[in-house]
């Protein structure tokens, strides 16, 4: 495709003169592709995905859980995006479309957790079935994030005590960035982690009928 823009509108005038359908792509490349991707508020089962566009006029996003993306998308096809990861349009094995549109992030659910994902950026220009990808890497793109792992709870100490009274709850897989819940029977309480998140410090509600935090 020749991408200047005088060849764009010999070609515009050729469509428009003589009806002609020219499957060559249609438009031109994008020649900066997307960067820095960066995940946040990951949870057990998803993660917020966010990036820097680059020039293109949209984008699509591939992800790919335990190894990196492996497959590109072609030019002249649509892939349908679903952000439940593993319902969107599969490339080849594994790679999954979980984003295509305009803007720059989206959250992405349906994940395993204590499970690395993978993920690409690919900018393109053209509408469906007139796509034109660009297929660079880019600074941070491709780029992994890990869900957190299920908590589990290995000792309560004391194991019973007073309304109002501290308790220490540890294990492992607490999340160390966000409140934890803790119920003492209907009641919820909300409580951050150490840095290792193995520990949390936590006071018996006061107005629960129940001692134990479960």
């Amino acid at each position: 495709i020749y991408c200047s823009s005088s060849a764009v509108s010999a070609r515009a005038n050729i469509i428009s003169t003589y009806g002609w359908t020219i499957n060559d792509g249609g438009v031109c490349e994008p020649t900066s592709q997307a960067n820095t991707i960066a995940a946040s508020n990951i949870g057990t089962l998803k993660a917020d995905i966010s990036w820097t566009n680059g020039n293109g006029t949209s984008r699509i996003v591939v992800a790919r859980e335990g190894n990196a993306v492996t497959t590109d998308p072609s030019d002249l096809t649509t892939y349908a995006a679903d952000t439940n990861f593993g319902s969107g349009t599969e490339l080849g094995s594994g790679n999954y479309v979980v984003y295509n549109g305009t803007g720059n992030n989206f959250t992405v659910n349906n994940l395993n957790p204590g499970s690395v994902y993978h993920f690409r950026v690919y900018e393109y220009n053209g509408t469906a079935s007139d796509e034109n990808y660009y297929l660079a890497t880019a600074t941070g793109n491709p780029a992994a994030a890990s869900t957190l792992v299920l908590p589990a709870i290995t000792a309560i100490l004391p194991n019973s005590a007073p309304k109002e009274a501290p308790i220490a709850i540890s294990g492992s897989g607490f999340n160390p960035s966000a409140p934890n819940d803790i119920f003492f029977g209907p009641i919820k309480v909300t409580a951050n982690a150490n840095a290792a998140g193995d520990e949390i410090l936590v006071n018996v509600p006061s107005g629960t009928s129940s001692v134990t935090p479960i």
